[in-house]
């Protein structure tokens, strides 16, 4: 079938309607028409339980063994995570987004089980266990890649911020377990948990339309799987309208191909991103997390101590609540507007952690101790719900369909080296810089991305994949 007949074929459904209709009647879908949409991608995102899981495992072994083991094991993920990156892309292209999603959780499991397996004194089965699930990390990619595919656009900001919710309640589900099991039998509980979860993302998602139609040319195929995501005829074929728009894209150039990045509306957003990412880790959103227990007591030298395994759990649960808190507002405000409110919010109580800790002492008032409980504690929520995940969901959205595969795998290699090495090198610098120093630069950091964000990156809310692109410089015969 040719691309001509395809787009032919729009004429022949039972809904003849012109794109103008079409555009109309779709503003009116509700989460009914799209209840397939919210049930693949809440399967999908099953695993990005994961990412969330391996950044609050490293807390748990805080005590069990010296500081450079630990600093390695914790950041040895980021070292391993630009691999699953760059696998990624080539697996997403040839062999789909859903097999993707089932093939990244092989090392995962793999992981898990050589993790509850090994003993204290086998620190190198440790350390490859954490690499292989740096690998299944670097994959999560494609989880985000699906949803953005499958999901129709005025329900897409609060589906793809889904990975929010589930990336947080993988570090409430850690803090959780600690109290429970050892962290080796919590090792084996996520090795069978992941077993299951490949099974239902292969038999419960269909395969991404896009996918089958502009890199399989299987405009039947698409067709069926685009009509168990849209139940709604009009809603289906306004879908079905924009997948044929991009297939008037070059098959060669919907490959993994490098000669992509070189235009205009590819490399721009990929440039806003690199920048956006490197702002992120420099804000201290990410090392906060995973040296919160060991950070706490600083900032508590009184509360601190006394309530040190219950602040792990309050952590988590702090998380996870203003995860859902930040998804429903991103279909209400949009991803911009929550992004500077993430940034204001850090910032603003980043100034009095500069303050609190400078002044904290042993002679510290209940007071001020508490205040600066309160501000850490803020510092968190405003961090989780904007700085720390919209710029995972902004590389879906932003970057092309054509590129889509190789711009994703760049950046996440890109950001998880970073993390690799801010996360490795901040216990050391913990115990050379004075931790109100710290938050001082964090202060001048999200100055500086509040800024950048302001300026540079779009508002999201609302728009189709495609007037993304148009809005980065893409022609409408491109």
């Amino acid at each position: 079938m040719d691309l001509n007949g395809v787009c032919g074929s729009l004429k022949t459904e039972d809904n003849n309607h012109d794109e103008d209709e079409i555009k109309q009647l779709s503003e009116t879908v509700n989460w009914k028409d799209v209840k397939y949409q919210v049930l693949s991608s809440n399967v999908a995102y099953l695993f990005s339980i994961h990412p969330g899981i391996n950044l609050a495992f490293s807390n748990l072994l805080l005590n069990e063994f010296d500081t450079i083991v630990t600093s390695w094991f914790a950041s040895i993920m980021g070292l391993a995570t630009p691999i699953g990156a760059f696998l990624s892309g080539p697996l997403m292209d040839n062999f789909g987004r859903k097999r993707t999603n089932v093939i990244m959780v092989i090392p995962c499991v793999a992981a898990w089980f050589l993790t509850f397996t090994t003993t204290n004194d086998q620190i190198m089965i440790l350390y490859v266990a954490r690499f292989l699930s740096g690998i299944a990390v670097g994959l999560t990619i494609s989880n985000m890649v699906y949803v953005s595919e499958i999901s129709h656009k005025k329900y897409r900001p609060v589906l793809l911020s889904f990975v929010t919710i589930y990336f947080s309640f993988g570090i409430l589900l850690t803090t959780i377990l600690k109290f429970v099991f050892t962290w080796r039998q919590t090792a084996l509980v996520y090795a069978i948990f992941f077993t299951f979860v490949a099974i239902f993302i292969a038999y419960l998602t269909p395969e991404s339309p896009l996918w089958l139609a502009c890199f399989r040319g299987d405009y039947e195929g698409a067709k069926r799987s685009l009509r168990k995501l849209n139940t709604n005829p009009t809603i289906f074929e306004e879908e079905w309208l924009k997948i044929t728009q991009n297939m008037q894209m070059k098959m060669n150039t919907s490959k993994y191909n490098f000669g992509t990045l070189k235009k205009n509306y590819v490399y721009k957003p990929m440039c806003c991103l690199f920048i956006l990412f490197l702002l992120q880790q420099l804000t201290g959103v990410y090392v906060v997390t995973v040296y919160a227990i060991k950070i706490f007591p600083q900032i508590s030298p009184i509360v601190g101590k006394i309530f040190e395994n219950e602040s792990f759990v309050l952590f988590g649960i702090l998380r996870f609540v203003t995860s859902i808190f930040g998804s429903l507002m991103s279909i209400k405000i949009g991803r911009k507007l929550l992004l500077l409110s993430s940034t204001l919010g850090m910032l603003l109580s980043c100034v009095y952690l500069t303050i609190g800790t400078a002044t904290n002492n042993s002679k510290t008032s209940y007071l001020n101790e508490w205040l600066t409980i309160i501000m850490f504690l803020l510092f968190i929520c405003f961090g989780t719900f904007g700085v720390m995940c919209i710029p995972w969901t902004l590389i879906v959205e932003l970057i092309p369909t054509e590129a889509r595969s190789i711009g994703s795998s760049i950046l996440l290699s890109y950001s998880y080296i970073l993390i690799f090495v801010f996360v490795k090198i901040f216990p050391f610098v913990m115990d050379v810089v004075r931790l109100c120093d710290i938050f001082a630069f964090f202060c001048v950091v999200l100055i500086l991305l509040t800024i950048f964000v302001y300026i540079f990156i779009p508002e999201t809310l609302g728009k189709s994949l495609l007037e993304i692109e148009q809005y980065f410089g893409k022609s409408v015969n491109e």
